[in-house]
């Protein structure tokens, strides 16, 4: 994960100079337009660009795909609320006065190596899938899906106590079992009842649905080609016709491998080992309220599914 650079002395007043800014918000920066501010939290900002992009201005070094990250220590945009305008013009994205306008110019692109899968023992696999899971419910204490789960000790794949929420073990059974059979239309419908399911920018639904695109893209050498495209495409519309747009975009870079890198970190851990599981952990916990605990549920979906998938034969890739 990335460090804060040294803080620039007398930086000027009227302009912040961004220090990292993901690959997808640096394409959507190369037109011009107006785009309008959605959400001011406390970490950051959120600002939605026409016609159904959005981009994060972060205050913390954790980087993703949509991110732009700001130095806090050299200021922030104090005076600003939901519904502000933002012209976007040369990599530049300028608030109202007297805010001051936020530079992408100099700003270092990232993009996240995908995880890959490569034919590591599924059994060590599912340990340390069990691992980050137990962890992150005790450490998350009840928040999110992941506390509906529980540890099944026969089987890499996870069992589902009785929530509160009505409905939601069935909900869980249903992907579960749909997935045991592979992509298909059945998986689909099972995963688009998860859209929305939630509240916020990104409800935890759809942070689940983060999590099964990102378990996706990391076995989509050793799945058929066209069985991953049209399951993948078919659920990021029913995305953006269903839920929040910034869901929708979080949910598109996953199926391409790009997410907060957190998530990547916690997908590398859980496939190759590396990082060790207890660095991913901490993590995962910290990707909004229960946010990376849901996503981390989605994976658990698919990686436990994905040893019994007839259009896969792990250790050797589909022809």
């Amino acid at each position: 994960m990335s460090d804060i650079p040294p803080l620039q002395t007398d930086p000027p007043a009227s302009q912040l100079s961004a220090y990292s800014i993901g690959s997808a918000a640096r394409s959507l920066l190369k037109l011009a337009c107006l785009g309008e501010v959605r959400g001011v939290i406390s970490r950051g900002i959120f600002v939605h660009l026409p016609p159904n992009r959005m981009i994060f201005l972060s205050y913390e070094p954790f980087r993703g795909p949509l991110t732009i990250n700001i130095d806090p220590r050299a200021g922030r945009l104090t005076q600003i609320e939901a519904g502000d305008p933002v012209s976007i013009h040369a990599g530049r994205l300028r608030f109202p006065a007297p805010n001051p306008t936020i530079s992408t110019m100099e700003a270092r692109v990232w993009q996240a190596k995908p995880t890959l899968y490569n034919g590591e023992p599924f059994e060590d696999i599912a340990a340390r899938l069990n691992a980050v899971i137990t962890a992150v419910r005790e450490r998350k204490n009840g928040a999110g899906l992941i506390r509906y789960t529980s540890r099944r000790q026969e089987s890499p794949g996870i069992s589902y106590a009785s929530p509160d929420y009505p409905g939601l073990p069935g909900l869980l059974e249903e992907c579960m079992n749909a997935a045991r059979s592979g992509l298909h239309s059945g998986l689909e419908r099972a995963c688009e009842k998860f859209l929305g399911l939630g509240i916020g920018l990104t409800p935890s639904g759809d942070d689940f649905i983060i999590g099964v695109m990102l378990a996706l893209s990391s076995f989509r050498s050793h799945i058929e080609a066209s069985q991953s495209e049209a399951f993948t495409r078919s659920l990021i519309d029913a995305a953006y016709a269903i839920t929040t747009t910034l869901s929708a975009n979080l949910i598109e870079c996953a199926a391409a491998g790009q997410a907060d890198e957190r998530l990547i970190a916690a997908m590398d851990a859980i496939i190759s080992g590396h990082p060790a599981v207890e660095r991913c952990v901490e993590g995962l916990c910290s990707w909004g309220n229960s946010s990376g605990a849901d996503a981390l549920l989605g994976m658990s979906l698919i990686i436990g599914a994905s040893q019994s998938w007839p259009a896969i034969t792990l250790g050797e890739a589909a022809t």
